[in-house]
C-alpha cells in the first residue's frame, strides 16, 4: 500500500503541487489584487451613492466624511489664539501624537519592477550551472528571496503592497519546483546514460 503511494507521488507529486500553486497564484490575483489594500478605507463616488450619499454630501479627496468643514461647525466657537493655546496643551500632554511618521511607501510600478527583477535574477540563477551541478542548489536562491521579502518589510510600512510578498513567495516556490523536476530529470537522463555506456 505504502509503495503505490510512494509510486503515485513520485509520478504525479510535482503536477499536484504545481496545480496547487497556479490555483493559489490565480487566487491571489483576484483576492489581493493592489486596490484592495490600498490603506483606505473611503468609498467611492458610487459606494456612497449606492448606502444613499447625495454628490453635495461627497468630500473632497483627503477629507473624512465623519470630520465637519469649518464652514459646518454652528454655535460658539473659540477664536484662534485661544485654540492655538490648547493645541499645544495637547501636544505638550501627549507627544506621541506630535511626533507621529507620516506612512510611507513606493509606487506599485517600484514593486512591479522589483517582482520582475526578482524573477529574473531567480531563473537566471538557476539556468546558470543547471546541467553542469551535481547537488541541488539552494542557498543563493534562498538569500534572493529573502532580501526581496526584507525589502518589503523594510520599505512598506504602511503594508499596501501586500500582494507583493505573496507573489514572491507563489512565484518563487513554483519556479523552484519547476527546477527540482527538471533536476531530477537530468539526474536520470545522466543515470541512464551512464548504465548504457
Amino acid at each position: 500500500m505504502i509503495s503505490k503511494i510512494a509510486e503515485f507521488m513520485q509520478k504525479y507529486g510535482l503536477a499536484l503541487a504545481v496545480l496547487v500553486f497556479v490555483l493559489l497564484f490565480v487566487a491571489s490575483l483576484v483576492l489581493f489584487s493592489p486596490g484592495n489594500f490600498s490603506g483606505s478605507n473611503d468609498l467611492d463616488v458610487h459606494e456612497l451613492q449606492v448606502i444613499g450619499v447625495n454628490q453635495k454630501d461627497i468630500p473632497q479627496e483627503g477629507i473624512s466624511l465623519g470630520v465637519p468643514k469649518l464652514s459646518e461647525v454652528r454655535g460658539p466657537s473659540i477664536d484662534g489664539e485661544a485654540a492655538a493655546v490648547v493645541s499645544e496643551e495637547k501636544n505638550a500632554a501627549c507627544p506621541v501624537a506630535s511626533k507621529t511618521a507620516v506612512c510611507q511607501t513606493w509606487p506599485p510600478e517600484i514593486w512591479i519592477f522589483l517582482l520582475t527583477a526578482y524573477l529574473f535574477l531567480l531563473i537566471f540563477n538557476l539556468g546558470l550551472t543547471f546541467g553542469k551541478r551535481s547537488t541541488i542548489q539552494w542557498v543563493w536562491e534562498a538569500i534572493i528571496t529573502l532580501l526581496g521579502l526584507g525589502t518589503w518589510f523594510l520599505w512598506d510600512q504602511c503594508r499596501t503592497s501586500l500582494w507583493y510578498p505573496l507573489f514572491v513567495i507563489t512565484l518563487g516556490i513554483l519556479i523552484y519546483l519547476f527546477y527540482l523536476y527538471f533536476f531530477n530529470e537530468n539526474l536520470r537522463r545522466i543515470s541512464d546514460e551512464g548504465k548504457k555506456a
